[in-house]
């Protein structure tokens, strides 16, 4: 079974937008440069099955 990877971006209103969804870890990283150049809200990648979040861009608090 492949992994799969749910992208969502934080609003700034705390509700969540679910912007897609990757097989491939590759594709994630890709797709979270591709949303963070037209967004500067927190988007972030998480694992399906472990629920746990595996890749973020945007983060609060972070200095470019």
């Amino acid at each position: 079974m492949k992994d799969q990877y749910d992208i969502f971006e934080c609003l700034p209103c705390g509700t969540l937008w679910w912007r897609g969804s990757c097989s491939e870890m590759e594709e994630v990283h890709r797709k979270l440069a591709e949303f963070a150049k037209t967004s500067s809200n927190e988007i972030y990648a998480k694992d399906s099955m472990m629920r746990q979040v595996v890749a973020r861009v945007n983060e609060p608090g972070e200095t470019i």
